[in-house]
Formats: C-alpha cells, sequence, structure tokens
C-alpha cells in the first residue's frame, strides 16, 4: 500500500501546520497513510513507526491545489510531502473545503465568554525589516475601541511586558542571531541597524503602552497553550503570523480581525491569508 510521507517539519508552528494539514487531508482523501515526525510542540504525534518499505518510487508533491482535485491517485507510487520554505502551500483556498473536517483534528475547546485576544508576535518581527509589520498602534487601540469585548487578552512570546530599552532590544537581538527563531537562522546584516532599531523600538513601546492602557492580561506560556488562548476566544485579533492564523481556523470565535495588509513588503508575493472567506472573518487596516 502507498502513502504519503513529510520527512521534516520546517520553520515555525504555523508553517508546519500547512503542512501537516496537508498530509491528513491527501491521506484520509486518498485513504493512504501519512508518515511524519510530529510537531512535539502542538501535541502532534510522530508516525514514522507505521512506515514500512514497500519498495515503491517516490512522487513529490509540487502543485498542491492540483493534487487534491484529481479522483484518484497512482496507488504504485509513494507521495512526499515537503514544505522546505516553498510559500505556494500556504494558500487558504487550498484549505478552505477542509476547515471542519481539520477542527476535528484538534482537541475541542470551550469558547470563553467574551474575550478579545491579541497575538503579539516578536522574534524576527521586532528584530529584521519585518519591525513595520507588528502593527500601527493608533491603528490597533482603535481596531480594539470598536469591539466590544469583556477581557483583552495578549498572547505573545515577548518576555517583557513593559517599556523596552535600546539594551533590552540589543540583548534580544544577540539571543535572534544565538539561536535564530521559528527555523530560520540571522546574521548582522540581516537585522536592523542603529537606525532602523531606533524606529522598532518606539513603534514596540507604543504598541505596548496601547496595550497596557486597556489593562491588557498578558500570556506567555507554552506553544501549546498559547495556541489554545487563541482558539478559546470568541473575539481574536491574529498577528502577523500563520500560527495565530491556524488557531483562528481551528477557533470557534464569532469576529476574526486580520491584517489586510499581511508582509506587504514582499509585494506580489504577499500571502492571502487575510481575506479568507468566512462570515466571521475580517480583513481590516492595522
Amino acid at each position: 500500500m502507498s502513502y504519503i510521507e513529510t520527512k521534516n517539519f520546517h520553520a515555525g508552528e504555523g508553517n508546519r501546520l500547512f503542512v501537516y494539514f496537508y498530509g491528513l487531508i491527501f491521506s484520509s482523501k486518498f485513504n493512504i497513510i501519512y508518515i511524519h515526525p510530529g510537531i512535539p510542540s502542538l501535541n502532534i504525534k510522530s508516525t514514522l513507526h507505521l512506515k514500512k518499505n514497500n519498495r515503491l518510487p517516490f512522487k513529490k508533491i509540487i502543485n498542491y491545489k492540483e493534487e487534491l482535485a484529481v479522483c484518484n491517485i497512482d496507488e504504485n507510487l509513494n507521495y512526499i510531502l515537503d514544505y522546505g520554505y516553498n510559500p505556494t502551500i500556504e494558500n487558504y483556498k487550498i484549505f478552505i473545503p477542509y476547515f471542519d473536517f481539520l477542527k476535528k483534528k484538534f482537541p475541542p475547546i470551550i469558547k470563553k465568554n467574551n474575550n478579545l485576544v491579541f497575538h503579539f508576535r516578536a522574534g524576527d518581527n521586532i528584530l529584521t525589516r519585518n519591525y513595520r509589520y507588528i502593527g500601527n498602534s493608533e491603528k490597533i487601540k482603535t481596531l480594539i475601541d470598536n469591539i466590544e469585548y469583556d477581557k483583552l487578552y495578549v498572547v505573545t512570546n515577548l518576555k517583557i511586558h513593559k517599556h523596552w530599552t535600546i539594551s533590552d532590544l540589543n540583548n534580544y537581538k544577540e539571543k535572534l542571531l544565538k539561536y535564530g527563531d521559528c527555523g530560520a537562522r540571522y546574521t548582522n546584516s540581516g537585522l536592523l541597524d542603529k537606525v532602523d532599531l531606533k524606529e522598532s523600538l518606539k513603534n514596540l513601546n507604543s504598541l505596548i503602552d496601547v496595550l497596557n492602557n486597556k489593562n491588557a492580561i498578558w500570556i506567555s506560556d507554552t506553544i501549546f497553550n498559547d495556541f489554545n488562548t487563541i482558539r478559546e476566544s470568541n473575539k481574536i485579533i491574529i498577528g502577523i503570523s500563520t500560527f495565530s492564523w491556524w488557531a483562528a481556523i481551528l477557533s470557534n470565535a464569532s469576529e476574526v480581525y486580520a491584517s489586510k495588509n499581511w508582509k506587504f513588503l514582499k509585494g506580489n508575493r504577499n500571502k492571502n491569508l487575510p481575506f479568507v472567506e468566512l462570515d466571521n472573518w475580517k480583513a481590516v487596516d492595522f
């Protein structure tokens, strides 16, 4: 019997979920086993123990949408699903017919009343040119002002939830150089210079002020718990992040807000992720 296999998951949890979920869909549709190493940070277990040498040749899946459109697959082939850093799989139109199916693959959640959660992604989003992606603090304030909610939660990988100093940001930069972020490695030439670092610091502190003035409850827990905190909320503002994008997709939120600009510095290579065609989904300017 043929199978589909992902040998390695790459990049951050959100990127990995695109591959994992595609594998689940392909496996279910064509009734073949999905072999993968798991995503431990999200409690997704490996299936490597199910792999058997069937001596069949391999076909690499490249045209993601087209491969799912066929009625049957060649049972004399195994299939390789290997993301690398190819963003073409990060297309909501591939997955939207299967959202209900995918929701059942994660533990059920209990929606927390009328809470609002904002995902504030840090890492490369504040130390590369991406610092322009964290959002305009005034626009985010206006957005929050126009949402009815009981409590505001901020899910973030920021460890300092008050004003940062330039020394704090430089220390964070050193950690990024040493350890990388979401599977990516960085060099000094790829990170902000002194001028842009000051602008990033200003943007960062301005947004922290907005959230603290709203009496936000800051959460920096395990990856799995942070993911579920987003999923449990009734109203969600996602960051420029496939992590919170998937958490919102797998939620039962009544309102989801995404920045329609997404990674605007990519120009024509930008993703369509803010524009999901769901009734609860709103692409807004922030």
